[in-house]
C-alpha cells in the first residue's frame, strides 16, 4: 500500500516557534534540512497558525526534541493551535535576543534563524533561514519520526506531510492520536494524552 512507502521516510521531530507583536506560537515539524553557511530549511504546513506568524515576523527557532520528550509536549505542540492558546504557558522556556521562545526541557539543540527566503509548496511553506544563535542543549538522542511511531507508538498530526488519510482506525478526540486497529483493546490508554477508550471516535 502507498502509505507504507511514506512510512519509510523518517525525519527529526522539532518544535518550530516564533514571536510576532508579543504573541508566541509554535508547532511540531518533521522536515528540517541543514545547508551550508549556517542555513536551515524547514517545511511548515499552511494550516498551522505558526506558519503565518513566521511569515509576519521573519524569524523562527528550531528546537530538536529528544527521545525523552514528554507525551504532553507532543499533544500540546502537535495537536493544538497557537491561534486559540499560548502553548508555552504550561512549559518552561527562554527567549532569544529577538524574543523568540524555546522550551528548556527535552531539547537536544536550538537554532534561532532569520528568514532569508521562502518557497510556496502548495500545502506547505519552505522557509530558509540563516542562524543567528545556535546552542547544543543535550547529549540525548534526537526524536525521529520512526522512533516516535515505533517506540512511542505515536501518530503524526493531520497537517504533517507524512499524514495519510482514509485509513481504518480510531482517533482520540482529546489529542488527535490515531489507533490503527479495527478493534479497541479493553485496556487501551492513549500514549499521548493518557485518556481511555471512551475518548476514541471512529475515523
Amino acid at each position: 500500500m502507498a502509505h507504507k512507502a511514506y512510512d519509510k521516510i523518517s525525519g527529526t521531530l522539532a518544535i518550530v516557534s516564533t514571536a510576532h507583536e508579543g504573541k508566541l506560537s509554535g508547532c511540531i515539524i518533521n522536515s528540517v534540512l541543514l545547508a551550508a553557511g549556517g542555513k536551515l530549511a524547514i517545511s511548515v504546513s499552511k494550516d498551522n497558525f505558526t506558519c503565518g506568524e513566521i511569515e509576519k515576523s521573519g524569524l523562527f527557532t528550531v528546537a530538536l526534541l529528544t527521545q525523552e520528550v514528554q507525551g504532553q509536549v507532543i499533544a500540546d505542540f502537535g495537536f493544538k493551535s497557537s491561534a486559540q492558546l499560548n502553548k508555552f504557558a504550561s512549559w518552561a522556556y527562554v527567549k532569544d535576543k529577538k524574543g523568540v521562545p524555546c522550551l528548556t526541557q527535552d531539547v537536544a539543540a536550538r537554532f534561532a534563524c532569520r528568514v532569508t527566503d521562502k518557497v510556496d509548496l502548495n500545502s506547505h511553506i519552505l522557509f530558509i533561514g540563516t542562524a543567528y544563535e545556535v546552542e547544543a542543549r543535550s547529549e540525548s538522542p534526537v526524536l525521529t519520526t520512526e522512533y516516535y511511531k515505533t517506540a512511542k507508538e505515536g501518530q503524526v498530526p493531520a497537517a504533517a506531510p507524512s499524514h495519510v488519510t482514509g485509513e481504518p482506525g480510531w482517533r482520540c478526540s482529546v489529542c488527535g492520536y490515531i489507533l490503527e486497529s479495527d478493534e479497541i483493546p479493553d485496556d487501551f490508554k492513549c500514549p499521548i494524552c493518557g485518556r481511555g477508550p471512551n475518548m476514541l471516535v471512529k475515523r
